[in-house]
């Protein structure tokens, strides 16, 4: 999944996809592509053949949509009569405005953001929202006894760190597994927190940092011990979707007592309680990190558990279910798109990241690609301008898509100069 992600940044960093002999490219008229309400956004589209000269033939097809989810409009430019082609459009509403530009079967992306501070979560927070997740939390840990196991993996561990495979158990008999690995020495370590993006999960490799002179939770997410060698745990992944018959993250839904992320997080939380009271462990200085699925964590983790004194989240997922409702695109795994019950739209709300930001108060960072289709910047925005703390910043990159790019390695770097202070 590394290596995939790694790929993926490689073709997306910039708006433009090419073929054997052609190359499509966006860009907008300004760097920040970011657009008041009454501002139409100009749109540049250049198409050149393989000896980087411009094609003096043929019809770019130009689609704009609503965050690519609705068709808005289309055009037909002849480049006979115009390449570089310009074509400008206006959203209306706080959003996104994407255009996809595609000739002879090759595509480039743009987006314009429009006002996306404005960009209100698309369900309202339950009522009963903090009650709920309060209520597990006090019921997990009253009624299932944690039975902490601690393994240390040799083949990680030398004279400058132990790395151990720690798991707790949660509700339904179920566990929360990950790893753990410590510096040697005294401590106490600044504390680093990551959850894997979606797939197959990470190994011991996430606890990188603890060269670094952190103590560091990688959490899987999965209930069952992921396996060190990754091509092993792609087979224990396909045989755990397998079993379940749908891929997991949309398992249990639409019942939220059988959410597959409901004991997921409930498990990662008391994994990190167990961490934080260890007597090696700082908890004045507690930073998370992570991306996708992991940067989503971030948002859930940061309002359900509430311990992080700085946060990082890149690209998150999980975020704006609601958004399908009201033809903006939501965040991976869109839900709703895929779970054909009209009560997962009951369900949604309480995994929904926009929720759990409401609780975060502390120093955070989140970067975005406006030209994400996984996790939609709209459902990004959507979950940042709900969150309180009054040291927040989105870091933009306006030809990114769904990968890590620049400024994911900056406010990486940020929790963890934040955190080692």
């Amino acid at each position: 999944m590394k290596k995939l992600l790694t790929l993926t940044f490689l073709l997306a960093c910039v708006s433009l996809v090419w073929a054997d002999e052609i190359k499509v490219e966006v860009d907008l008229d300004r760097e920040n592509h970011t657009y008041t309400l009454d501002e139409n956004a100009q749109f540049t589209v250049k198409v050149t053949d393989a000896n980087g000269e411009l094609v003096k033939e043929g019809q770019l097809q130009c689609v704009f949509t609503n965050d690519n989810r609705i068709e808005l409009n289309r055009e037909t430019v002849d480049l006979s009569q115009s390449n570089p082609a310009t074509v400008s459009g206006n959203l209306g509403v706080p959003g996104f405005l994407s255009l996809r530009a595609t000739f002879n079967g090759v595509s480039a992306l743009g987006g314009a953001a429009f006002e996306p501070e404005k960009i209100e979560p698309a369900q309202p927070m339950p009522d009963d929202f903090w009650d709920y997740w309060r209520g597990l939390q006090k019921k997990l840990r009253a009624e299932v006894p944690a039975d902490l196991q601690l393994e240390k993996i040799d083949s990680w561990s030398n004279d400058k760190k132990t790395t151990y495979r720690i798991s707790m158990a949660t509700f339904d008999g179920q566990r929360a597994y990950g790893f753990l690995a410590v510096p040697a020495g005294d401590g106490p370590f600044p504390v680093l927190v990551t959850v894997s993006w979606a797939g197959v999960g990470f190994g011991p490799e996430a606890t990188g940092p603890v060269n670094e002179g952190f103590m560091v939770l990688a959490m899987p997410i999965f209930p069952y011990a992921v396996a060190i060698d990754y091509a092993e745990r792609q087979k224990q992944y396909d045989e755990y979707n397998e079993k379940l018959g749908i891929r997991y993250c949309y398992y249990g839904a639409p019942d939220r007592d059988k959410y597959f992320f409901r004991n997921a997080y409930l498990g990662i939380d008391r994994v990190m309680d167990y961490v934080l009271e260890r007597p090696d462990a700082d908890k004045t200085r507690v930073g998370y990190f992570g991306t996708s699925q992991g940067g989503g964590s971030a948002l859930i983790l940061g309002g359900l558990n509430g311990k992080f004194t700085h946060i990082s989240g890149n690209v998150p997922a999980l975020c704006d279910h609601g958004g399908a409702i009201v033809n903006r695109s939501p965040g991976w795994p869109k839900l709703y798109d895929t779970v054909q019950d009209p009560k997962v739209a009951e369900m949604g709300p309480y995994f929904d990241g926009v929720n759990f930001a409401r609780g975060i108060t502390c120093p955070i960072r989140l970067s975005v690609g406006f030209i994400d289709t996984t996790c939609s910047p709209s459902s990004v925005y959507a979950a940042f301008n709900m969150i309180p703390s009054q040291d927040k910043e989105m870091l933009i990159e306006p030809h990114r898509g769904h990968a890590t790019g620049e400024k994911s390695a900056q406010i990486m770097q940020w929790v963890k100069d934040a955190v080692k202070k």
